[in-house]
């Protein structure tokens, strides 16, 4: 997956869990969606290993926590998944040509 395609998932992935969270503040995350969510945030850390908010991503959830009862809430996770969409590398824009005279 390339850098703007993370980047697009990401942004998706965010705003649905900002509804999912503005319908229902205690909506919680289940261990299915949180492994989709895993991929995607570990697509990030492929391309930014050393990046610690990546590394601390790890840390605040993961599938097998929520199988062994933690809870984890769309608004804690779309809160992660903001901050991993913006610890990637903007992406590189082609430079202005500028017009040429006649």
């Amino acid at each position: 997956m390339d850098l703007a395609e993370l980047r697009r998932r990401l942004g998706s992935l965010e705003n649905r869990l900002g509804q999912i969270a503005t319908n229902d503040p205690d909506a919680e995350i289940d261990a299915t969606t949180l492994r989709v969510i895993d991929a995607l945030v570990g697509a990030a850390r492929e391309l930014m290993p050393d990046d610690p908010v990546l590394r601390q991503a790890d840390d605040l959830f993961s599938p097998e926590a929520v199988e062994s009862g933690q809870q984890v809430y769309a608004a804690q996770v779309r809160l992660i998944v903001g901050m991993v969409r913006d610890a990637l590398p903007q992406p590189k824009r082609a430079p202005r040509i500028p017009p040429v005279g006649l």
